[in-house]
């Protein structure tokens, strides 16, 4: 499937400024359009997991303060001194989503930014490789590596921003309108999504690697006469300036500092843990990066400096959280492009593959793969999912099982109390429900809240002897509890003659106070 080109584009110093071919020919139609189009059917009628709920409640609020949030106005426990919202323009992108068109409209525009993500790096593997096929090859393997992250999230959006970046950085000329785009894009970029850092970091690698080349051939000196270097340097300066566009300014720093090392979202947040094997996703981010230290040796392909940093730090920072996996496949597919080009495949298999992609009469079947295309995407629409007779009723909903939807329903039409504890995944989907009438006590926004409250409500969570009257200290009226995962805490309930039930299901119960009157009864 994969061939050999003549000689693979160079990146870096040896560069060169031209490209003379197109970068898409219809020879590899079928490919270009499978890998554009396979993050919008896998995400567009996808239930919406995660804490999306967190943020749309937020844009809302923003919408109707006509400001930015200065202080969380979900959760009724103690709050940190000071607030940032750093996730603001993804808030109201997304709830402007959810007026265009409801729940439906933000997982279809989820999926739009996914697949435009993927086509920018798409257009990057290509520049790298100059073989389509294994530019698609490689991207697709980033695809399955990555989906899995791409929720409804200010995330997904920065992945867009990154992979423009990365465009611009590898494909584009070195010119003083690039130089002001890349500015742009990081300014918007810090206002998405707290993972701004990376657009600096990674021009930074690419410097790094182009003056290590310089110091292996003596030519550090003169680093300043290379126009790459100065590119490069000029870039990073216009990036780091982009940040401080920003409500905060260079307070924004503060707050990374401090979500970094928060000991809550290190210790006890699934997805700042460090990756294993153990489950699907981790196995894949493992076997990306097995995958492409094989091929490399295979290939035997001399690693630029700028790549082997690349691969470096970006599988480190994948290992030290699961929640970095995409960013490893969003900058390894490129260098994996490369590699994959230049390996020799046998004729007689060359042309087994090229038959697959191509045919005496292309454009006809470029018509009908695309037709047929069409109907699959339409097919992956909310609507035509939520039709479909054949799919369980449960997945053709846009609010998964895994959310107490009965039992919210019930809260929103009875006025049991105010203040809910649960565990904190459901606290975002109160957050949407449920707020101004009720508030829960945590919720996604993890860095909001002091050490204490959440190490009180893992306590809480447990059922431990204290769990009362930790609930008195925080004035807890309501109990949502998931059978699931809190039987402890439930059976604590059970036993209390404070609690009592008012509502329960098959996944929920919810407590409220006992008064005095249903005591004595």
């Amino acid at each position: 499937m994969l061939r050999t080109p003549a000689r693979p584009i160079a990146t870096g110093l040896d560069a060169p400024q031209t490209v003379a071919k197109p970068w898409i020919s219809s020879r590899y139609f079928t490919l270009v359009a499978v890998t554009l189009a396979l993050p919008f059917i896998c995400l567009a009628g996808r239930p919406l997991f995660g804490d999306v709920w967190w943020v749309l409640a937020s844009g809302r609020s923003v919408v109707e303060q006509g400001q930015i949030l200065q202080a969380d106005p979900f959760t009724f426990s103690p709050h940190n001194a000071i607030y940032f919202d750093v996730q603001w323009l993804a808030q109201l992108l997304y709830y402007g989503a959810y007026l265009l068109g409801g729940l439906e409209a933000v997982a279809v525009f989820n999926a739009i930014i996914a697949s435009l993500t993927f086509g920018l790096l798409l257009r990057v593997a290509w520049h790298r490789s100059q073989n389509m096929a294994a530019a698609t090859v490689s991207v697709l393997a980033a695809e399955l590596t990555a989906l899995w992250f791409l929720l409804p999230r200010a995330q997904t959006l920065a992945f867009a921003t990154f992979a423009a970046t990365m465009c611009l950085l590898i494909c584009a000329r070195p010119r003083a309108r690039v130089v002001l785009a890349l500015g742009v894009i990081e300014a918007v970029w810090t206002n998405l999504h707290g993972s701004f850092f990376i657009g600096p970091l990674f021009t930074g690698l690419l410097l790094a690697g182009e003056l290590f080349e310089l110091v292996l051939a003596d030519r550090w000196r003169s680093a300043l006469r290379y126009p790459r270097v100065r590119f490069l340097l000029a870039a990073i300066g216009a990036q780091l300036l982009g940040t401080l566009l920003n409500p905060y300014g260079p307070g924004i720093y503060t707050y990374l500092l401090k979500f970094t090392v928060d000991p809550i979202i290190r210790g006890h947040i699934l997805e700042w843990l460090p990756t294993t094997a153990g489950d699907a996703a981790g196995a894949e981010f493992f076997g990306s990066v097995a995958l492409t230290l094989i091929v490399l040796g295979i290939t035997r392909m001399r690693v630029k400096a700028s790549d082997a940093l690349i691969l470096g730090v970006f599988a480190i920072l994948g290992v030290q959280a699961f929640r970095n996996i995409p960013w490893w496949a969003l900058t390894s597919s490129a260098i994996l492009a490369a590699a994959l080009a230049r390996i020799n495949v046998p004729p007689r298999l060359a042309q087994i593959g090229r038959s697959l992609v191509t045919s005496k009469r292309q454009v006809r079947g470029n018509i009908m793969r695309g037709a047929l295309l069409i109907v699959v995407l339409v097919a992956a629409l909310p609507a035509a999912k939520a039709a479909n007779p054949w799919l369980p009723s449960d997945q053709r909903s846009m609010i998964p099982a895994e959310y107490p939807e009965a039992a919210t329903n019930y809260l929103a039409t009875h006025q049991v109390g105010s203040r809910i504890f649960g565990e904190h995944p459901w606290g975002a989907y109160i957050d949407w429900y449920l707020f101004p009438n009720y508030q829960a006590m945590i919720d996604p926004a993890i860095e909001v809240h002091p050490a204490q409250v959440w190490l009180d409500a893992l306590t809480i969570d447990s059922g431990h002897v204290s769990w009362e009257e930790l609930l008195n200290k925080y004035g807890v009226d309501v109990l949502m509890l998931r059978r699931e995962t809190e039987q402890p805490l439930i059976e604590a309930a059970d036993r209390s003659a404070n609690w009592h039930p008012v509502y329960q299901d098959e996944q929920t119960i919810i407590y409220t106070r006992t008064t005095a009157g249903e005591a004595a009864s």
